[in-house]
């Protein structure tokens, strides 16, 4: 697969019994953990073991010596990988990771082999042992934190004439640069210079658009006038002050309060945080996996180089990079590894190269109330699959919560599969996105046709949307080519389409998927400065797919095309939607399903499936039991 890892490759264990007798820990006794001597490693590795509570930074970092904190376990990591050895693994015990530093922290420099991956991880657990937590692939693990979160540790005093509502000046950094679109007020047409520092795009923090009351997040209001109920709370950027109106009207001094880091920052002005500038990690990978972590309010967990680097040497190269049955929760960026081109052009500076990055397998992870991208990486052949995304862009982070879940914009041959998204774009500033293709004139090669091409989503499930497009493609211009959207399911979208049309497509293949109660199965971008779908021929296949109970279904564009033998949309079902059926052998019975609320579109056994992701009764490819998927992220979130 790509060069990824095929299985979940666990360490080397052993049972508690002797060997830690011998070494004199004290651990639950269920606890199984990996071992550092059990006969010669492969490539001269080690394991090296970091525990918050019983160790030393002046340890060798064995299982019996584990260092205190991981600093110094990257570092002895680090100068194994320039003498040439691989393979080294780094298991972290139970504890909290907290970067108090205004820069990144965490400098990785993780080498492994196609055959034994270097690795960073939560140490293993056996199931049910005393603090231990279960991760989405079903595997056990001691709980590690990474917690990037900031305390509000200013006092709070109450608003005269405003009952209930609290004040503070938590004292935030103001950001380096940002969007228009970010903005809590309507501003457009911002100004900005080549430098991004004119005083409109720097009046701004990020920071409170995620506040947690007692771990529990608050809900976002634009004004003070707003905070009409508990709950809630605002920050005014000209003033830098924080109001909130607390859950259950307490006073906050008695509740703990976290936002987003919000500083102090190293130049002593402006926050850097969405181009450049402070994450929890940085630094090289190959052939790495980082394992069974929980990440939390964080406002990048990779740092990213966007723009350029001072010089070669700062350059950061990840290929070959595992991220799997981790748990994200309140994040603003998540994985965000893109070098905004598709080409390389050096223009004399030390930029990003799009071959920096490739082959990332992310899978089997938990994305919690995500407010921004969760994985948006430039480079070929990467692999998201079998991860639950809950609650992307909500109403906790406001005009904060924007952009998509998945952006492929700069990346070609992936594949995007198996995933849970429920939830999506519940707020009213910003719709949003889950998987989008934001692809335009710049990704063009010389004949029109995007660079990224061969991209597949296969067998997801999006359900409960309020708005923005599941699947959006492409922003003009730029023509997509052999993307397929096959086995998917589009279940209850209120506002916006399952799939958006924004740039014209060759070969494009949508078949045996169900779009069930939508308001719209498929619309087209409008008025895109760069283009349109309806701009160039497009071709293409839309077959075996059912349409149910939906408001509309294909657009004329594509009907026009279909007359004009571009497009081929055969054998599709069509029942109760609010247009007519279209195509060839149209099929016009009813499908009945066995459960919908619970995701269970499996036909009953007496109507087998003539369309859809399951074409017959009981056929159902592995990961695509949804019914079981819904309760189980339901479990895994509380």
């Amino acid at each position: 697969m790509n060069g990824h890892p095929s299985s979940f490759h666990s360490p080397r264990v052993f049972s508690t019994g002797l060997a830690l007798i011998a070494a004199g820990l004290s651990v639950p006794a269920a606890t199984t953990l990996p071992t550092d001597s059990a006969g010669p490693p492969p490539h001269g590795s080690r394991a090296f073991y970091v525990d918050p509570a019983r160790g030393n930074d002046h340890n060798d970092g064995a299982l019996a010596t584990p260092f205190r904190t991981l600093s110094p376990a990257l570092a002895v990591v680090d100068g194994r990988v320039r003498q040439g050895l691989r393979s080294d693994k780094i298991y972290l015990r139970a504890g909290v990771y907290r970067n108090e530093l205004p820069v990144t922290k965490w400098r990785l420099n993780l080498r492994g082999t196609p055959e034994d991956f270097a690795l960073l991880s939560a140490m293993p657990a056996e199931p049910h042992a005393p603090g231990a937590v279960q991760r989405k692939s079903g595997a056990w693990y001691e709980r590690v934190v990474f917690d990037d979160a900031q305390r509000i540790a200013t006092p709070w005093t109450r608003v005269t004439g405003r009952p209930g509502i609290w004040q503070t000046k938590p004292g935030f950094v103001r950001l380096e640069w940002t969007h228009a679109n970010l903005w809590p007020w309507s501003v457009k047409d911002v100004p900005r210079t080549p430098d991004d520092a004119t005083p409109l795009t720097t009046l701004f923090t990020v920071a409170p658009y995620m506040l947690l009351q007692d771990d529990q997040p608050l809900l976002w209001a634009d004004t003070l006038d707003a905070l009409t109920e508990p709950g809630h709370r605002t920050y005014n950027q000209e003033t830098e002050t924080l109001f909130v109106r607390p859950r259950g009207d307490q006073d906050p001094n008695t509740c703990v309060f976290e936002s987003w880091y919000g500083g102090p920052e190293p130049n002593g002005e402006l926050l850097l945080l969405d181009g450049e500038g402070r994450g929890l990690f940085d630094g090289d990978l190959h052939y790495a996996a980082l394992r069974g972590c929980e990440f939390r309010m964080f406002t990048k967990i990779f740092e990213s180089h966007r723009r350029k680097y001072d010089r070669e040497a700062e350059r950061v190269v990840q290929r070959h990079v595992t991220f799997e049955d981790n748990f994200c929760r309140d994040g603003w960026m998540h994985i965000l590894l893109d070098g905004t081109q598709i080409f390389d052009r050096e223009n004399g500076q030390v930029t990003p190269r799009y071959s920096d990055r490739s082959d990332w397998l992310v899978r089997n992870n938990l994305f919690l109330r995500p407010a921004r991208e969760v994985f948006q990486v430039h480079g070929d052949n990467h692999v998201f699959e079998h991860n639950d995304i809950l609650h992307h862009g909500g109403p906790w982070a406001g005009p904060a919560a924007i952009v998509s879940v998945l952006n492929a914009r700069n990346s070609a041959n992936i594949k995007v599969r198996f995933n849970y998204i429920e939830g999506q774009g519940d707020n009213r500033w910003h719709a949003g996105s889950v998987f989008m293709l934001e692809v335009g004139r710049d990704q063009a090669d010389a004949s029109g046709d995007c660079r990224c091409g061969g991209q597949a989503y296969e067998y997801n499930l999006f359900a409960n949307l309020t708005s923005g497009a599941a699947i959006y493609l492409g922003k003009g211009a730029c023509r997509l080519t052999n993307i397929t959207i096959r086995g998917n399911i589009f279940a209850g979208h209120r506002q916006g389409p399952a799939i958006r049309f924004g740039s014209p497509l060759a070969n494009v293949r949508i078949e045996h998927n169900l779009f069930y109660k939508l308001k719209t199965a498929f619309d087209e971008l409008k008025n895109s400065p760069e283009g349109s779908f309806a701009d160039r021929p497009s071709t293409g296949y839309i077959r075996h797919n059912i349409f149910v109970e939906n408001g509309t279904t294909l657009t004329p564009s594509l009907e026009a095309f279909a007359r004009a033998g571009m497009f081929v949309i055969d054998q599709n079902q069509f029942f109760a939607n609010g247009n007519a059926p279209a195509g060839t052998n149209a099929i016009t019975t009813a499908p009945v399903f066995r459960n919908p609320a619970t995701y269970d579109f499996r036909s009953r056994p007496d109507q087998p499936a003539v369309a859809g992701p399951y074409v017959a009764s009981g056929d159902i490819p592995p990961g695509i039991e949804w019914w079981l998927r819904k309760r189980a992220a339901e479990s895994l979130s509380r």
